[in-house]
Formats: C-alpha cells, sequence, structure tokens
C-alpha cells in the first residue's frame, strides 16, 4: 500500500490522480487527523510512505514509530529537523505565521506565504477555502517544526529505505538535501522550488520506481 500525506496548506485532493497498478492508495486529511491517530498508524515492510513538507514530518514520525518497517520512504521537500542553534529563531518565525494566520484574510495570508523564498515559482496557489483555512491554524499550531524532533540520525541508521526528493530552485531545501547525500540518503533534484509535489507526472516515475524496485 501507499500511504499519502499532504503538506501545510495542501488540500487533501492533491493525490486523488496517483493511480499504480494491483497498489492500493490510502489518502490522509491531516486537517481532521489528531496526533494521537497519527500515532496509532500501522504500517508493513510492503508500505510505501510518501509525505510532502509537513506531510513528509508526518510520515517520518510514523516510520520511526513502526520503526522503519517499510519498503520505502519517500520524503518530498520535508524538514528533518531542527539543530538547537536553529530553535530561537524558528519560534520567532512560527510566531509571526501564527500571528498572521489568525488576523489575515485567506488572501492576504496566500500573499504572504507564496512570497516566501522558498516558492521563487510565481503562481497563484491557494487551495484551501475557507473552512479548511481554519482547520489549517490548529494544524500548523500542533505541527511546529521548532517542537518536533530531529530525525537526522535515525534516518542516516536506513538511509536505504529513504528517498529524498527536493527542488533546485529552493536553496533551503537544495542545502538539505546535500547534507543527507553526504550521510549516504538517496537524494533526487528536479527542477522545481519547494512545490515538488506539484510536479506530478515526475513524483509518479519515482514511486513506480520504487514500488518495482
Amino acid at each position: 500500500m501507499i500511504h499519502f500525506f499532504h503538506g501545510q496548506f495542501d488540500h487533501p485532493s492533491i493525490w486523488n490522480n496517483y493511480k499504480f497498478n494491483d497498489t492500493s492508495i490510502k489518502t490522509y486529511n491531516l486537517y481532521d487527523l489528531s496526533e494521537e491517530e497519527i500515532n496509532r498508524i500501522k504500517i508493513n515492510s510492503n508500505d510505501v510512505l510518501v509525505g510532502y513538507s509537513l506531510g513528509g514530518r508526518i510520515a517520518l514520525k510514523i516510520a520511526s514509530n513502526n520503526k522503519f518497517n517499510l519498503k520505502k520512504l519517500i520524503l518530498l521537500s520535508s524538514h528533518p529537523g531542527l539543530d538547537e542553534s536553529e530553535l530561537s529563531d524558528r519560534r520567532i518565525w512560527e510566531e509571526e505565521v501564527l500571528l498572521r494566520l489568525n488576523s489575515n484574510s485567506l488572501t492576504d495570508f496566500f500573499n504572504f506565504w507564496n512570497s516566501l523564498p522558498l516558492f521563487s515559482e510565481t503562481f497563484d496557489y491557494r487551495p484551501l477555502d475557507k473552512t479548511l483555512f481554519k482547520k489549517s491554524i490548529q494544524l500548523f499550531e500542533n505541527n511546529r517544526l521548532s517542537n518536533q524532533p530531529n530525525f537526522t540520525d535515525e534516518m542516516k541508521r536506513f538511509r536505504d529505505k529513504i528517498l529524498y526528493v527536493f527542488g533546485y530552485k529552493d536553496k533551503k531545501y537544495t542545502e538539505i538535501a546535500w547534507k543527507l547525500a553526504l550521510n549516504g540518503i538517496e537524494t533526487f533534484g528536479i527542477t522545481s522550488d519547494h512545490r515538488v509535489h506539484l510536479h506530478k507526472k515526475k513524483i509518479q516515475e519515482l514511486i513506480q520506481r520504487e514500488i518495482e524496485a
């Protein structure tokens, strides 16, 4: 089975067009999934986990909870975790985002979000309606990167089960990919910014490759 996890501010339907012969697909709506439910997700040695950004961190957590008993973990522009030196700046940034989430309109917030350096490709990306946008506030609060463990060492131990996909136009995550590659983790770069999950044809090919491996 392939398990798909969407990112922060993405609609859960982003994975709907993926199809694989003789392979079941399970997609998750993270806006309605509690931390307790996430921790109860069980996978097996034939499963492939695919997560974009926040969804990748959640997939990584699930892989860790299940002691990496899976076929492959495919991380799309996902953060392995912060070092101590990065925590202070990250917390300040998270507070700014939460302030905007609670005070901005959907349009104003996405104008801010799309202007971040991660998203260098210029287009108007507003996948959420007002209902999901409100739910996204709690999702962001519950999954602050500053409160999550750093999985880098664990990723090194299970390097053969991980594929890390990044966009060359995303300088921050290109640097993360470079560091992971130095530790023996397979990385794959495409011509994209942070939103590699929107390049569905290429992501489909990579997932199919792992299914057939």
